[in-house]
């Protein structure tokens, strides 16, 4: 199953849906120092790869 990102007229109606106004009103709860933090992840491979 491939992904297929929302545009943002569904990422509007997403957000209207639960009620929240923008992306930064849902994730305001989040400590600022958590958003930030960094993640030691590894580099990337494309789709190709990972199907393989």
């Amino acid at each position: 199953m491939k992904y297929i990102p929302a545009n943002e007229i569904e990422r509007e109606k997403l957000l209207k849906e639960i009620g929240v106004s923008s992306f930064d009103k849902l994730i305001e709860y989040i400590p600022q120092s958590l958003r930030e933090c960094c993640l030691n992840l590894q580099g990337s491979i494309s789709e190709h790869e990972l199907l393989k």
